[in-house]
């Protein structure tokens, strides 16, 4: 028996005889409400799982969020398909783009747009900010203000000083 759905229960009802009302109180058994608690029961527990996955999820994100480690290699991963990376100084850089030029907002947005696209997609659009952010690293290096017209070897910049453009402008 469950307070909230009662099995059985008493009605009320009356009889006419001779022009006499009579009423009368019995008990009713109501076969619906063993059908609604076994509803109901499945539903909580569907929705007991389904919050126990997304606060599993939601500790997922902010670990992924949090650990930095976890920045780097997910934009290496995509420099890597794209094969944008070729030497020590690459793998050095690209540690600063993702922390320094990116940065966990940066990131953040990439893995959600990771989530709802290709991972051919995610491989242009890191490539062409990895591109982008290695023309205004170079051209603050070489301090030069407009994008060169002949690319350097593979890309690089031979400078030793390694800090993006927009922490140079703050320093």
């Amino acid at each position: 028996e469950s307070p909230r759905f009662p099995r059985v229960t008493l009605c009320d009802f009356k009889i006419r005889q001779l022009a006499n009302v009579q009423t009368f109180t019995v008990q009713c058994v109501l076969p619906i409400n063993l059908f609604n608690e076994k509803i109901f029961i499945f539903l909580w527990f569907w929705f007991f799982i389904v919050a126990a996955l997304s606060f599993g999820n939601l500790f997922h994100w902010i670990y992924q969020i949090v650990f930095g480690e976890n920045k780097v290699t997910y934009v290496r991963k995509y420099l890597k398909v794209a094969g944008e990376i070729h030497t020590n100084f690459d793998k050095k850089l690209s540690r600063k783009f993702a922390e320094h030029y990116l940065r966990s907002d940066g990131i953040f947005v990439l893995r959600m747009v990771g989530k709802n696209t290709s991972a051919m997609f995610m491989t242009d659009l890191v490539q062409l900010l990895w591109k982008t952010f290695k023309e205004e690293h170079c051209s603050m290096k070489n301090g030069v203000t407009e994008v060169e017209e002949t690319p350097l070897m593979n890309g690089n910049c031979q400078m030793g000083d390694m800090e993006p453009p927009s922490l140079k402008s703050k320093l």
